[in-house]
């Protein structure tokens, strides 16, 4: 085993000069690490500065082209809001013709539209008698249970009498009759 020992050392020696080779070899100059580093911060400005040129520069188009678009819309509004108002007063009416030479001019739809009345939680004996005043009828009750009942009712005034008695007989507890001019609560 002597015989190997020799070897032994003279293999570690070997590895361990290759080492030091290469760690000098691996090691840069203080000048060459101080040209290396100017370079690279040449390099990160000139790109930076280029960039921000062409950004401005876009930003400015994009501006430009932003302005004008709601410039365009706000004419294409007013042409096309101009031409409706115009139409509007054009409304259709009739001309009627008066011997004493005096001109009027009578529009054709003279339809009057009520809107709906709402009753929430309103008593049949509340809702009933305003109903039957507008179609020109009386109200009967023959319970004073079904003057207490609380409805949600939305009324079209604009509907027939016999449409609403059929919807307030849609309600499980009332039962409406129309008699001539009086409306009946069973």
């Amino acid at each position: 085993m002597k015989k190997n020992e020799p070897n032994k050392d003279k293999g570690l020696h070997m590895a361990v000069q290759h080492k030091n080779e290469a760690a000098e070899k691996m090691t840069l100059s203080e000048d060459f690490a101080d040209r290396l580093m100017q370079r690279i911060g040449q390099e990160e400005e000139n790109p930076k500065q280029q960039r921000f040129g062409w950004m401005k520069i876009a930003a400015s188009v994009i501006g430009i082209l932003f302005v004008s678009g709601i410039a365009f819309a706000a004419i294409h509004i007013v042409r096309n809001y101009g031409n409706t108002v115009g139409e509007n007063l054009k409304s259709p009416t009739q001309e009627t013709r008066i011997s004493n030479s005096h001109q009027q001019t009578l529009p054709t739809d003279t339809t009057v539209t009520v809107p709906p009345i709402v009753f929430d939680n309103a008593t049949l004996d509340s809702i009933l008698p305003q109903i039957a005043k507008h179609y020109g009828y009386d109200v009967s009750f023959r319970s004073d249970q079904s003057k207490a009942l609380r409805l949600f009712l939305t009324w079209n005034p604009q509907d027939s009498i016999q449409k609403v008695t059929d919807k307030l007989n849609l309600f499980e507890q009332i039962h409406i009759v129309l008699d001539e001019q009086t409306m009946i609560v069973e």
